[in-house]
């Protein structure tokens, strides 16, 4: 099978094409994003079924497997050792038993939410703990 003009190009130039391609994604990342997200919403089932496939896969179980010792990694070198029950109950009772987003009472659901993530530099410390409800935490912008 003979290759096409640009497919010879592209061998030749691998790194030239590599570096425009990542210029060009990041110019228009908005717009990839947008289309993702709109393939999501228009074929949500299939969305669903191909991320289950991927997290049953061998490189989605490696890749959670990777994320969960980092954060694992994360918490243990910042955790100064201030998370005791004792002082997970005190934020509770500072905080009223209300979820410090929606004010929903969590007495019987709810989530211990580091206020900065740790992967985004945030310590494990009490300090950087606030009670949520699991529809707060969810819902909560990863991106801050």
């Amino acid at each position: 099978m003979e290759l096409t003009i640009h497919q010879k190009y592209y061998l030749k130039n691998k790194s030239r094409v590599r570096k425009w391609q990542k210029k060009y994604y990041d110019k228009n990342r908005k717009m990839y994003l947008d289309k993702a997200k709109r393939q999501k919403l228009k074929n949500p089932e299939k969305y669903k079924e191909y991320h289950k496939s991927y997290r049953t896969s061998n490189n989605g179980r490696l890749r959670l497997n990777i994320a969960r010792e980092k954060r694992r990694a994360r918490i243990f070198n910042t955790d100064d050792g201030t998370i005791t029950h004792s002082a997970i109950i005190n934020i509770f009772i500072s905080q009223d038993y209300m979820c410090a987003y929606c004010k929903k009472n969590v007495r019987n659901k709810y989530h211990i939410d580091h206020i900065k993530f740790l992967s985004n530099g945030g310590q494990h410390t009490i300090t950087n703990i606030q009670i949520l409800c699991p529809t707060c935490n969810l819902r909560k912008p990863r991106s801050i």
